[in-house]
């Protein structure tokens, strides 16, 4: 383990300093306990072993090179290492979306164990269900480690430390303060909790409000568009193929080119504009849905293959109908 763990950190400093700074974070975030330098040492080598498949591939089997293999392997390796760091974000944000959505519960359970007349750190302790996931741990660990030479106060700050969360970071700073002031814990607490309680149902009017604008993006991109596209592709293939000839004028017609477009052509700039389409539509609805760009990525998979299903469905029902 030593060997393969000295392997990954060699791989992983191919990285910018700050990149792998960056994702040490986020592996911190997501709660688990690898180092970052690992995680990146293997997407390293990974990607490596796929860039070299993708060149050496062809020609282990038709004895066929073409410098283009080399830029097909660049684009999937690049490609591998954005997929790791998008499903390390997700991991991230699905962990903080976790703790945030059960916060409030877990706080007015506090206050209620303070009103019944034990002890912050015993009313924490007693506060805390198996439902309560990531959060439960965190406090779990935070509580084992104030039992040693780390305060309680410490110990719940490293929780935000280790928590990708704006909402829980300020109700942890908001807390200490209130211990360290002497006020009325178990009032701050209902008052946050109350407060997170309104802003989790506006989110969910929010919600509700836009699924209309989702929903005409979503019939836009996966339905409209690839229609538009195969029935453009038959009236191309019903008229054979033409020529655009243009003319410059001015005395230079010679230098005049025609162009000739063919259906193989434009199914490959279709492709190219689904993908892109799909991508940018699916960052669109996550901003809508989640008010983050990066989270609607995890749509675009199903996006660009919903959209080539629908295009190649509709070039087989236009040229069977017509």
């Amino acid at each position: 383990m030593k060997f393969e763990k000295r392997i990954y950190q060699s791989f992983a400093k191919l990285y910018p300093k700050k990149y792998r700074r960056d994702i040490q974070n986020m592996v911190d975030y997501t709660g688990k306990h690898y180092s970052g330098d690992s995680y990146l040492g293997s997407s390293m080598i990974f990607g490596l072993i796929v860039l070299i498949g993708v060149i050496l591939l062809p020609w282990s089997l038709y004895q066929v090179f073409d410098s283009m293999y080399i830029i097909y392997g660049v684009i999937v390796f690049l490609l591998i290492q954005f997929t790791n760091y998008l499903l390390l974000y997700f991991q991230v944000e699905n962990r903080t979306k976790i703790i945030e959505e059960v916060l409030p519960d877990m706080l007015q359970l506090i206050a209620s164990n303070l009103k019944a007349g034990m002890t912050f750190f015993q009313a924490i302790k007693a506060s805390l269900r198996e439902e309560f996931g990531p959060l439960k741990e965190e406090i779990e660990r935070a509580t084992s480690k104030s039992l040693g030479k780390t305060g309680f106060n410490e110990a719940l700050l490293d929780i935000s430390r280790r928590v990708k969360s704006g909402t829980f970071d300020r109700v942890v700073r908001l807390l200490n303060t209130g211990i360290k002031a002497g006020g009325n814990v178990a009032d701050i607490l209902e008052g946050i909790s109350k407060d997170m309680y309104e802003n989790k149902s506006l989110k969910k009017e929010l919600l509700r409000s836009s699924k209309t604008y989702v929903l005409f993006i979503m019939f836009t991109v996966l339905i409209g568009t690839p229609l538009l596209l195969a029935i453009s592709i038959h009236f191309l293939d019903s008229v054979s193929s033409f020529n655009i000839i243009q003319d410059v004028g001015f005395g230079m017609e010679a230098m005049a080119v025609g162009v000739s477009i063919t259906s193989e052509f434009l199914t490959i700039i279709s492709m190219v504009m689904l993908i892109i389409t799909s991508v940018l539509a699916s960052s669109l609805i996550g901003t809508i849905k989640e008010g983050n760009l990066k989270s609607g990525l995890k749509y675009s998979p199903l996006l660009v293959l919903g959209t080539i299903l629908i295009f190649y469905t509709g070039r087989f029902l236009v040229g069977y109908l017509f």
